[in-house]
């Protein structure tokens, strides 16, 4: 049996925007095709309470199976009387032959000679507006798919599609536009969701992005893996921590993790949103998963190592944070908090090691100075420490007035001493 690629994209599309409902969670979009394929030829052969019925089925199965609407909708009107037995007949019979194989030219002159007998039924358009999109014919696509929102405004997924095959062509903004008008007619339509938070993440509005896909993500949850939204509600983590607002950041990264992923990175920023909001219990285990999923994530180190420094775990946070330098040796940030760790310890020998080492990197870097002539003049190596006082004072910004002064108050104190004792 072969399947038309109008048909197969579109419950393509429908398997992976597949909702669940309370008996049936669908994975994999061939796991409905049977009997979709059912209801087309049994409305092929004049059996339309029977393909209503499994269309009904479908439908109830995988709520955004666009196809399957148009012919529910075509089987509904034809059991009501609104659309000819026999027309609706001559489409089903088309659309049956296009799925085994037959040419699709000929199935695109019966469904347009339906047309010419029934112009304002919008449904034929858009059957053939699809057709033509699988066929690359655009302008065609698009000029049918506009008669289908012309007819009825209301049809949502008219205007979707549309969007779809503007998104096709490069038109992102006139995309973007139909995703609009579809949500306007309906807020909760997944696909335009979908749609519309993926165009905003390619155009770097990341709040934006993340507003359409969390709501869709919460409407439909089955779809997430398929559209792979773990980095993008990352990204949005990442844009919220950048602007401090970690709460936000929080409910981004719970996003992100509740698809499920292996992937360290997502872990590593939400320990760092808990950091942020001093509940470093949950930022450990977090940071615990990160490096269980990367050991060589330096990053992760460093913030747990943090975390274990401000609840007093001194010999956990200073392995962590010696890893952090090892992983990562040119990370001026974790050798500055190594050596200030140091500092704070008053084990100086280890402080000045390290600030040593940033000054191999940045020999202008201010804070290495200050705390290498800090950590000097508390062993009492005063040569050494007016030194490097004078390398801070002479680097140091206007902003840092307060520790200036402080070193040369030092530097003098030491200078009157240096100089008592050459004196004797």
């Amino acid at each position: 049996m072969k399947i038309s690629c109008f048909i197969f994209s579109i419950l393509l599309l429908a398997g992976l925007l597949a909702g669940q409902t309370k008996k049936i969670v669908l994975n994999d979009p061939y796991e409905v095709f049977p009997l979709y394929y059912k209801a087309i030829e049994s409305a092929a052969s004049n059996k339309f309470d029977l393909a209503q019925a499994q269309l009904q089925t479908v439908v109830s199965m995988v709520p955004y199976y666009h196809s399957a609407t148009v012919f529910l909708a075509l089987c509904d009107d034809i059991i009501d009387g609104k659309y000819p037995k026999r027309s609706g007949l001559s489409i089903f019979n088309a659309i049956y032959n296009l799925q085994n194989g037959n040419d699709t030219l000929w199935v695109i002159n019966t469904i347009s000679h339906q047309i010419e007998s029934h112009g304002n039924y919008p449904y034929l358009y858009f059957i053939r507006g699809t057709i033509y999109n699988d066929l690359e014919d655009y302008p065609a696509a698009i000029s049918d798919l506009s008669k289908v929102i012309e007819i009825n405004p209301g049809f949502v997924t008219g205007w979707f599609f549309r969007g779809k095959v503007y998104l096709t062509i490069g038109n992102s903004e006139q995309a973007l536009e139909d995703f609009n008008a579809a949500l306007y007619r309906d807020p909760n339509f997944v696909p335009a969701l979908v749609s519309t938070g993926k165009i905003q993440y390619d155009n770097k509005n990341i709040e934006k992005a993340y507003k359409y896909l969390s709501q869709a993500m919460t409407l439909n949850p089955s779809y997430s893996k398929e559209f792979k939204l773990v980095e993008i509600f990352n990204a949005a983590g990442i844009h919220y921590l950048d602007k401090n607002n970690n709460p936000a950041a929080l409910e981004a990264l719970n996003c992100a993790l509740s698809i499920g992923t292996d992937w360290s990175e997502p872990f590593l920023n939400r320990g760092i949103a808990y950091k942020n909001l001093n509940e470093y219990l949950p930022a450990i285990s977090d940071f615990d998963r990160s490096i269980a999923l990367d050991s060589a994530l330096a990053a992760a180190y460093y913030q747990r190592g943090l975390c274990f420094l401000e609840l007093k775990n001194l010999n956990q946070a200073e392995n962590d944070l010696v890893r952090s330098t090892e992983l990562d040796t040119g990370n001026l940030q974790y050798l500055n908090s190594l050596g200030k760790f140091y500092f704070d310890q008053r084990q100086d020998e280890k402080a000045i090691s390290v600030f040593m080492r940033v000054l191999q990197f940045d020999e202008a870097d201010i804070w290495a100075n200050y705390w290498i002539a800090f950590s000097y003049d508390r062993q009492k190596d005063y040569r050494n420490a007016i030194n490097y006082y004078r390398q801070f004072i002479l680097s140091v910004p206007n902003e840092y007035k307060n520790y200036k002064m402080r070193a040369q108050r030092r530097m003098k104190k030491i200078g009157r001493w240096l100089k008592s004792q050459s004196d004797l």
